[in-house]
């Protein structure tokens, strides 16, 4: 397998659970910086570790990846070194280079200094730092460590052994799946995606009884069950136990009635939910696995939060489903959808939402089939009948004839809410629609290029909407929603026209990831504007910033498991 070798400012570096002890309060991530061989650690009291270089021609890397970053420095003169950023712990990294090239450590803020024999210490209002040293004839090696124990955990990091440390981390790539014909880059970046997926993983803590995942490993980021499903999926290609005990960790937040928060820690939980996707991401990794008890230990719970948004979010008298809209917010007025922004809530605080429509529906076939595996006949059938429930009112009340599309409806006036957005090709994912429907969907706003078969295809708001801005949630396009989308063009028998979708989404974010080494978030629909540049609430800030403003999430888990399993799936065709 090629691999991942592109430097790429606030690209994500971390330990994993994987590796060893990696809990959530205490482990420390960072992001590589934009312009130095170095880091900026995610930390309260800020810290930036890199080289300085003098009489340096080039330098050439080998592996940047989430946990390695290794490469050949080339001097004036031409000689070649080596140097190495290894995350060995939760809360330390060794550093080899050269030993004439000085290791610098600096902070964003007043720290106290001493040192104490090969140990400086770095103590500051909101954190202690430690940087443990040695050197050989021509190499010096450090570690350095964050936490109240940072002088003895640097010295501790510092008796690993580099190389074997190195070799372990590269075999993580040689026991991927091989992406067959595919070239080298987009390779490469199949594996910088499985490296993204691998630092997300941290050890059980708290409500987690094994290991879970966030979606980035942004400081203080939480985990979401929609995130963790999509990421849990792919993790398969890492290690299966992995995959089910990540996906398993949404279900150990469930309170007694069957609720299931859309963010949460260790110790926290939020108020909101997300959209239901566990149990279609259960059973498809069942599917790819062959593991009967992912489906026995989960259905009980699965059942519980499905009845449990049955009874809160149906609406009165149609089995159709509501999201939370907050009216007075102007940016983030529907979190729980994932489309925060979008302007089909703008002025609108109730809505029979298409998108949770078909969400449940996916859910309630999808728990229907898991029934029928695990012999439980009368659940199949019940589940069964719950889907045809769905499908039938989404038919009924969120389809306009004359457009041939679906909608969302304002519960105040009745009336379809006729703004565009991927939310309304759900239901080809839901399977809601005939030959004929879907056709017409597929040719009439799919592929037309002045609606959603923009460059980027699948745009968070189709392009001939009066608020498309390309902005997050008004044009920018986020993979998953083409990844859905491909899925369904399948279902439909659309095969040449599903290789289009995911080709487009490969080449896109193959491109921007040789220009910048990161996964992002969102990436522009019209593929004009870097996606460092895309607004997120305001304008995005110059550099990436993210405690200071919202932006686009560099080296995210949901795109990495999206352009994995788009890769796979372009394989097996």
């Amino acid at each position: 397998m090629a691999l991942p070798n592109v430097w790429g400012g606030g690209a994500s570096f971390a330990f994993s659970a994987l590796d060893g002890n990696n809990i959530y309060n205490e482990a420390i991530s960072a992001n590589l910086l934009s312009d130095r061989l170095g880091l900026g650690f995610n930390t309260a009291l800020k810290a930036y570790l890199y080289i300085a270089f003098e009489n340096v021609s080039d330098i050439i890397f080998e592996v940047v990846s989430s946990d390695l970053i290794k490469a050949s420095i080339v001097a004036n003169d031409g000689s070649i070194s080596s140097a190495e950023f290894i995350f060995v712990r939760q809360n330390a990294v060794l550093v080899r280079r050269l030993k004439a090239y000085k290791l610098k450590c600096v902070f964003d803020g007043d720290v106290e200094y001493i040192r104490k024999g090969n140990t400086e210490i770095y103590t500051g209002e909101n954190g202690t730092f430690a940087l443990y040293s040695e050197e050989n004839e021509a190499y010096r090696v450090s570690a350095f460590a964050c936490g109240k124990n940072a002088p003895a955990d640097a010295e501790e990091a510092f008796t690993t052994e580099v190389n074997r440390e190195i070799s372990g981390k590269l075999d993580f790539f040689a026991k991927l799946p091989i992406v067959e014909d595919m070239p080298k880059n987009i390779s490469a970046i199949f594996g910088k995606s499985m490296s993204v997926l691998k630092s997300l993983a941290y050890s059980a803590d708290g409500s987690f009884n094994g290991m879970w995942c966030t979606p980035s490993r942004l400081n203080g980021e939480k985990m979401s069950p929609f995130c963790t499903a999509m990421c849990a999926y792919s993790m398969r290609c890492i290690s299966p136990d992995l995959a089910k005990q990540c996906l398993m960790s949404a279900l150990d937040l469930q309170d007694e009635n069957g609720f299931i928060p859309s963010s949460a820690t260790p110790d926290f939980k939020g108020e909101n939910i997300e959209p239901p996707i566990l149990a279609y991401q259960t059973l498809q990794l069942f599917k790819s696995q062959g593991d009967i008890s992912i489906l026995s230990e989960s259905f009980e719970k699965l059942k519980k939060y499905l009845n449990y948004i049955i009874e809160t979010r149906a609406c009165e008298d149609k089995m159709l489903f509501e999201w939370k809209i907050r009216i007075s917010e102007t940016e983030n007025r529907c979190e729980e959808s994932r489309m925060d922004s979008s302007p089909r809530f703008d002025g609108i605080s109730k809505i029979y939402a298409i998108d949770f429509s078909c969400c449940m529906a996916n859910e309630a076939k999808a728990l229907s089939e898991i029934a029928e595996i695990l012999g439980k006949a009368g659940e199949h059938l019940y589940w069964s009948v719950i889907y045809d429930r769905i499908k039938d009112a989404a038919n009924r009340y969120l389809y306009d004839e004359d457009d041939g599309f679906y909608y969302d409806r304002c519960a105040a006036t009745d009336k379809l809410i006729k703004v565009k957005t991927p939310a309304s090709l759900l239901p080809l994912f839901a399977g809601f629609c005939d030959k004929k429907r879907a056709d017409s969907i597929i040719t009439k706003h799919l592929f037309n290029t002045d609606e959603f078969f923009t460059p980027f295809p699948v745009p968070s708001l189709a392009k001939n909407e009066e608020k498309f801005d390309g902005s997050i949630h008004r044009g920018a396009a986020h993979p998953y929603f083409a990844y859905f989308t491909a899925l369904a063009l399948l279902d439909y028998g659309y095969k040449k026209e599903a290789q289009k979708v995911m080709a487009d989404v490969v080449s896109n974010i193959a491109r921007q990831y040789e220009n910048s080494g990161v996964l992002y978030e969102f990436y522009d629909s019209r593929s004009v504007v870097s996606p460092s540049k895309i607004k997120c609430s305001g304008e995005a800030p110059f550099a990436y910033i993210p405690e200071i403003k919202r932006v686009n999430i560099r080296d995210y888990g949901v795109t990495a498991a999206v352009f994995a399993e788009i890769i796979m799936m372009l394989c097996r065709m």
